[in-house]
C-alpha cells in the first residue's frame, strides 16, 4: 500500500488522504477521507465539522482478506480526531469493519450533503480516537 501525498502519522495535517493498494504493481483497492464544515445555511441536524471517511474500494476477487482493513487504519492514522463516517443501516460489512477502529453509533438523524441512502436509513459513526 503507498499513500499520495499522505503525511506519516507524527505529520497529520488537513490535506485529505488518498490511499491506494496495489499487489504485483496493480491497484487493488483504494480509500479515501475528506474534510466537511457545514454551511452556514445547514439545518439544525447538521453532521459536525471534521474528517470523514468518504470510501474504500477493493476489487471484488480480493475481498475479505484485509485489505479494505489496512485502508483503513492507514487513513485512520493520517487524520486528526475524532474521525466520523456514514453508512446505510443495512452494510453490515461497512458496520462490521469499522467497528474494530473504535467507531460508535453517534446518531442516525443527521444532514449531510452527500448522505443518500437508499432501502435503510444512515447512521453517523464517529471514533474519538483513532
Amino acid at each position: 500500500m503507498r499513500g499520495h501525498h499522505a503525511p506519516p502519522r507524527a505529520r497529520r495535517d488537513r490535506r485529505p488522504p488518498l490511499l491506494v493498494a496495489e499487489t504485483r504493481g496493480a491497484v487493488v483497492g483504494y480509500g479515501c477521507a475528506a474534510r466537511f464544515a457545514p454551511p452556514p445555511e445547514a439545518p439544525l441536524h447538521r453532521a459536525p465539522e471534521g474528517w470523514y471517511l468518504a470510501g474504500v474500494v477493493v476489487s471484488p476477487a480480493l475481498r475479505r482478506r484485509g485489505i479494505a482493513k489496512a485502508l483503513t487504519r492507514a487513513r485512520l492514522d493520517r487524520l486528526e480526531p475524532p474521525v466520523y463516517y456514514f453508512a446505510n443501516e443495512r452494510n453490515r460489512a461497512s458496520i462490521d469493519l469499522h467497528r474494530p477502529f473504535g467507531f460508535a453509533e453517534l446518531t442516525r438523524t443527521f444532514w449531510h450533503p452527500d448522505a443518500h441512502f437508499t432501502g435503510g436509513g444512515g447512521i453517523l459513526f464517529v471514533a474519538s480516537r483513532t
